[in-house]
């Protein structure tokens, strides 16, 4: 059975730098009992939360999922490179003594 995220919103997040595994805790609230679920993202290399926003939500969630779809890390890295590349040089990513080195390579 597919689960859908579409229109949960997302209450929590926990980003474990050391082990490279980011928890999305998320809610459907339009159903008696409130679904909840987890959503556990691990091995990565880095991360980017885009327009999140914090408190002030009113009675409407600030932060709702339209859909959470794998993808290929080439493809991801080619995406975002513009925002990847400086951090490549600034912050060392990904970690020394984690996963390679060459993630950014041309």
């Amino acid at each position: 059975m597919e689960i859908s995220l579409h229109d949960n919103w997302i209450y929590a997040h926990q980003v474990d730098h050391d082990s490279g595994v980011i928890a999305l805790r998320t809610v459907f609230p339009h159903t008696e009992p409130h679904e909840f679920t987890d959503v556990i993202f691990e091995g990565l290399l880095a991360h980017h939360f885009q327009n999140q926003c914090m408190g002030l939500g009113g009675p409407y969630p600030l932060n709702v999922l339209f859909d959470i779809e794998e993808g290929n890390a080439r493809t991801t890295l080619d995406l975002y490179r513009v925002l990847f590349s400086p951090r490549k040089t600034t912050v060392g990513l990904p970690a020394a003594g984690t996963r390679s080195r060459n993630w950014l390579s041309s």
